[in-house]
């Protein structure tokens, strides 16, 4: 599945309007169209529930006028608040707040927090909560007045249904920006953003709903996906099979190298986690004094004695042996267990910087490439490389805490910077 940052999603939004022609009320109508939908399924509100939706100053609360006009014609007692002066609300969310003026629906200006505490009480006695105020541009850290309605929503423990995108949360990081609703249900329209899938923002959304608001295939074709999600469907095509008659030779041959003292488990789970993934045939191979407890631990996986260090982890000797054991094999993973010992971060480096097979680079594998000799680029587009944040911090040239407050963007860099 797609997933879009917020310049992207404004880029394809802008497209729809300015090149195709399609009115940005219309993509407004029909997200929250769409939004209103999902509130009614997820929560199945009785008639005359009490709805109370909080509106920004821009399209995120127009989205929450329009919402204010479905539901109210789907039987639920509705009213809004809108969290600055009715004057400064301007374009298609004007237009639908006008709408919903003309048709009498209860709306509270609020544009400081003594007019919101003079609304509390019908706040704390509604029975869900809708967040339209702030929406996916948000960039800076939330303070003053939002910030105290955000909190106050948070601390009433209610139902909360996010238009878009929880007010407060990074589309693009999945930061908290000071501060964050925290909803049980987040309707996004056109494209779920990146800051909702990944932590801390995955944790804010509760359950994510995708709204196809109408804006043309052949409009998000002109803009490259930069990020998706892998799903079930991307690997369904690797279990299939032509017929009956197939044996364990048709289904791949998997080469590791793993483990140390200490560390045969890493080397072991990895030999069990590619039989169960799949992989016809599994060959470990380890440090020659390790091979007898590989051999007990593990029952379908085949084991490779080779050359070690006086320390018992693999030589740089053992670089023929592995090469030779890599001819007709379907894919190399490396790292697991492997020790930053010198002479094995060397072997490492040599065999990822000349390696003729599909190549998964894990744990002491990431260790050895981002050493002090500056980072080893592995060979081949058929690379895989899995760092936890420590590991990335340590292949970016970061710490840790920076890699997380923005995992993709750190990524983005160190691809950005290394090929």
């Amino acid at each position: 599945m797609r997933l879009v940052a917020a310049e992207e999603m404004k880029a394809l939004d802008r497209m729809a309007i300015q090149d195709i022609g399609i009115p940005g009320s219309v993509l407004m109508e029909n997200a929250a169209r769409g939004a209103t939908r999902i509130f009614l399924d997820h929560f199945a509100p009785h008639q005359g529930a009490q709805v109370f939706i909080i509106c920004g100053r821009g399209n995120n609360g127009g989205d929450g006028y329009v919402m204010a006009r479905y539901l109210y014609e789907a039987g639920l007692s509705v009213k809004v608040g809108v969290l600055s002066q009715l004057g400064r609300i301007a374009g298609d969310a004007l237009v639908n707040l006008n709408i919903i003026q003309k048709i009498g629906l209860p709306i509270y200006e609020a544009p400081d927090w003594d007019s919101w505490s003079a609304r509390r009480s019908e706040i704390v006695s509604s029975d869900y909560l809708i967040d339209g105020i702030l929406g996916t541009g948000l960039n800076t850290a939330i303070k003053g007045y939002y910030r105290q309605v955000i909190e106050d929503i948070n601390g009433l423990d209610k139902s909360v249904m996010a238009i878009d995108i929880p007010s407060g949360l990074n589309a693009d990081s999945g930061q908290i920006m000071g501060v964050a609703v925290r909803a049980k249900l987040t309707v996004t329209f056109g494209f779920p953003k990146v800051g909702q899938i990944i932590f801390p923002g995955a944790g804010l959304v509760g359950r994510l709903v995708r709204i196809d608001i109408g804006i043309p295939s052949a409009t998000t074709e002109k803009l490259p996906a930069r990020y998706v999600t892998i799903e079930p469907d991307n690997f369904s095509g690797l279990f299939q099979t032509e017929g009956e008659d197939i044996h364990k030779g048709n289904r791949g041959h998997l080469l590791i190298l793993a483990g140390s003292p200490g560390k045969t488990g890493a080397a072991a789970l990895t030999a069990l986690g590619a039989l169960r993934a799949g992989a016809g045939l599994v060959t470990l191979g380890i440090a020659q004094s390790l091979n007898p407890i590989l051999e007990e631990k593990l029952t379908e996986a085949m084991t490779y004695p080779l050359p070690e260090t006086r320390s018992a982890t693999l030589a740089l000797d053992s670089e023929k042996s592995i090469r030779e054991l890599m001819e007709g094999k379907t894919a190399l993973a490396i790292g697991p267990g492997l020790s930053t010992q010198v002479e094995t971060v060397a072997l490492v480096r040599r065999i990822v910087t000349d390696c003729p097979l599909p190549l998964v680079v894990d744990a002491d594998g990431l260790n050895a490439i981002s050493g002090e000799k500056g980072v080893v680029v592995p060979c081949g587009e058929k690379t895989v490389l899995t760092p936890h944040p420590g590991e990335m911090g340590r292949l970016a040239g970061v710490n840790t805490a920076a890699v997380q407050s923005d995992r993709l963007g750190t990524v983005a860099r160190f691809v950005q910077e290394t090929t």
